[in-house]
């Protein structure tokens, strides 16, 4: 949620330098956690940034927020290390 609000500002405020930075964080995390919509989304946002195309990275945009608001919303109520088997306790 926290990336997702500062690609938002960055985007809001104009500072594509950030915003792509942001998204090229987010596509490489995305690569190793099992989100390919995630993945594919950011990773064509990192590629337009790059590229300096702006207008079409903001014609683009609102799909990377979808695809961050349905993990969010996937997210909510589950425990995430006892899905995993992860034990929060310390022995």
């Amino acid at each position: 949620a926290e990336e997702k609000q500062l690609i938002i500002k960055a985007m809001e405020e104009g500072d594509y330098t950030q915003a792509g930075e942001l998204i090229h964080k987010l596509y490489g995390s995305s690569c190793y956690c099992g989100v390919p919509r995630l993945k594919y989304i950011s990773g064509l946002l990192d590629k337009l940034f790059q590229k300096k195309l702006i207008d079409e990275a903001q014609s683009a945009i609102n799909s990377l927020y979808l695809a961050l608001d349905d993990i969010l919303e996937w997210h909510e109520g589950k425990n995430i290390d006892e899905i995993f088997g992860f034990s929060t306790a310390v022995a």
